[in-house]
């Protein structure tokens, strides 16, 4: 009858579009993945070893399954390195602002692979680089203890970081030594009168910090170089003109290199501490020859 089957096409045409109702429906995607949370947000300069964690949205399309790595985790123009992504809406990595990194904020991104080209999580100005001068002087590079010969050259070196200005105030012996002052101290010659304590005072305008103390031994003499022994198989000493008494210990001599085997010796033992015996042999006399010591 014409009218049962209206009545069962009907019901066939409401039951098909309680179906589609029902059935889920995909979510739209949003255009730009968001990263929701970003921990710590800020670092000063100079920060080394900065673990970070990134959280990532839920939206569609989804973050990849856990240990999908990303191609690239940044911070502006930083890049992360061992980074993670053990649950797959958490990701970290390690950063390092360098001292130089302007100060402000910047945008955290992350990409991840797919097998139809990228998917990207950003957050626009979501860490920030903080001044890592502000307030007053902290030493970060200690001068170090030196040990020289009479004669030769010296140099101490600080690093500081503070507000700026920095200024620099080298100290001997607890007292200031005249034109100092900068962050290297350069002493050139070294006299016997240089040995002591050397420590620089670094000061801003919020305040000042000091220098550990390093120690300068300066020794009379004598100083070795490494350079070719050869055993001529003579026993005397010589200058430009002709046979001499061996240089006393600690004396500068020409014309000479100490040998293995010569004849006669001398025991010395310099400022500091070392000691041992010299043997001399004849060696043909340079005018151009330095002063040489014992080896």
């Amino acid at each position: 009858m014409p009218g049962l089957r209206s009545l069962f096409h009907a019901a066939a045409l409401l039951g098909a579009l309680a179906v589609f109702a029902l059935a889920p429906q995909p979510a739209a995607a949003q255009a730009v993945n968001q990263i929701t949370q970003i921990s710590p947000n800020s670092a000063a300069q100079g920060t080394v070893g900065l673990r970070v964690s990134f959280t990532l949205d839920s939206d569609a399309p989804p973050a990849p399954p856990a240990g999908i790595m990303p191609t690239s985790v940044t911070l502006g123009t930083m890049s992360g390195s061992s980074v993670t992504h053990a649950s797959q809406y958490l990701v970290t990595a390690v950063f390092t602002i360098p001292a130089n990194e302007p100060v402000g904020a910047k945008d955290p991104v992350i990409v991840f692979p797919l097998p139809t080209g990228t998917l990207t999580y950003s957050m626009s100005g979501g860490f920030t680089a903080t001044s890592g001068q502000a307030g007053p002087p902290t030493i970060t590079t200690e001068p170090a203890a030196r040990s020289v010969c009479a004669g030769s050259s010296v140099s101490f070196t600080v690093a500081a970081l503070g507000e700026p200005p920095l200024s620099y105030q080298w100290q001997k012996d607890g007292g200031d030594i005249g034109g100092a002052t900068s962050a290297t101290l350069a002493i050139a010659p070294v006299a016997l009168g240089d040995a002591g304590s050397y420590r620089c005072v670094v000061t801003n305008g919020l305040g000042k910090a000091t220098s550990n103390a390093a120690v300068l031994s300066v020794a009379a003499g004598p100083c070795s170089d490494a350079y070719a022994v050869v055993d001529t198989g003579q026993s005397e000493c010589y200058d430009a003109s002709g046979i001499i008494a061996c240089p006393a210990a600690g004396a500068a001599y020409h014309g000479q290199d100490s040998q293995h085997a010569g004849t006669p010796n001398i025991q010395w033992t310099d400022a500091f501490g070392s000691s041992g015996t010299w043997y001399y042999d004849v060696r043909a006399y340079n005018a151009n020859c330095p002063a040489e010591g014992p080896q």
